[in-house]
Order: structure tokens, then C-alpha cells, then sequence
């Protein structure tokens, strides 16, 4: 049985070989990184391990878009998010996902993104240790704000 095909993702990541920066809220420069995939929902970033971001950071993502008759002009697009999981592929190297903000129109409020696979979810144990299988930042809560409202509701 071939699993490459199993996806978690509503929307399908696009594999995207480009040069962007990322701007980590609270530090006062960009950092140099490079674009692995795209989708409408995230993006897979790569970057020094000296520079990455941690789990639950916010920032900016800003790259250009080219444009679809193959000519110079580009589109610069700058995507706010949060740092929803991380990995060092080789030494050096982190590999960070990133799920943008579902911001509202002109606002600039950080939202808490909803979490689709919450209620499949089981919860830690008294010992600490995780009864399920998802142990990545999906169910992340940030301290100043509210919780989302639960789907059977």
C-alpha cells in the first residue's frame, strides 16, 4: 500500500522552489529562507537551524509570486502565520510548517486557527505521555486568547 497519497491537508500543497524571508514577531530583521511547498492553508519553509522559528511563533512570510505568461513582473505577497511544526532533516537545516492566518478584510488581529481534527484527538495522560498519534502542534492554544467554539456545538 503506497501512504504518500494519504492527506491530512484540506488544500493540496503545490511543491515550490523559491527564495523568500520570513520576519519572526519580536525580532527586528527578516531571515533568509527557502520555499518547499505552498498551499492556500501553509507553507513548508527552510532555513538555518540557528535562525528558525520555534512551535507557536508568529510571522510574516514574504516571497513573490511570478506571474503566469512567463515574463519578469513578479507580485509581492506577504502571508501572516503561525509555526505549527518543525524538524531538522540534516544537521544545520530546519524544516518548518506554517499555517497562515485566515485574516479578517484590513484587519490586523492574530486568530487562533481552527483545529479540523480536535474531537478525533485524545488528550495527554496523568504521566504525560500522548495516547494518540497526533503529537504535533495541531492543538495548540495561545495564552491571550480564546478558545475556538467545539464543532458539535
Amino acid at each position: 500500500m503506497d501512504l504518500r497519497y494519504l492527506e491530512r491537508r484540506q488544500d493540496p500543497r503545490t511543491p515550490t522552489y523559491v527564495p523568500i524571508s520570513i520576519l519572526v514577531d519580536g525580532r527586528e530583521s527578516e531571515t533568509p529562507a527557502h520555499l518547499v511547498d505552498l498551499s492556500s492553508c501553509g507553507a513548508a519553509v527552510l532555513l538555518t537551524q540557528h535562525h528558525a522559528p520555534e512551535i507557536g511563533e508568529h510571522l510574516n512570510v514574504h516571497f513573490e509570486i511570478p506571474n503566469n505568461d512567463g515574463g519578469a513582473e513578479t507580485t509581492r505577497r506577504i502571508e501572516s502565520g503561525i509555526v505549527v511544526n518543525a524538524t531538522t532533516p540534516e544537521r544545520g537545516v530546519r524544516r518548518v510548517g506554517i499555517r497562515f492566518f485566515e485574516r479578517p478584510e484590513f484587519g490586523s488581529e492574530w486568530i487562533v486557527p481552527t483545529d479540523l481534527l480536535s474531537w478525533h484527538k485524545k488528550t495527554k495522560l496523568a504521566d504525560g505521555l500522548h495516547e494518540s498519534r497526533w503529537q504535533t502542534a495541531r492543538n495548540f492554544t495561545l495564552a491571550n486568547s480564546a478558545k475556538p467554539a467545539p464543532l458539535n456545538a
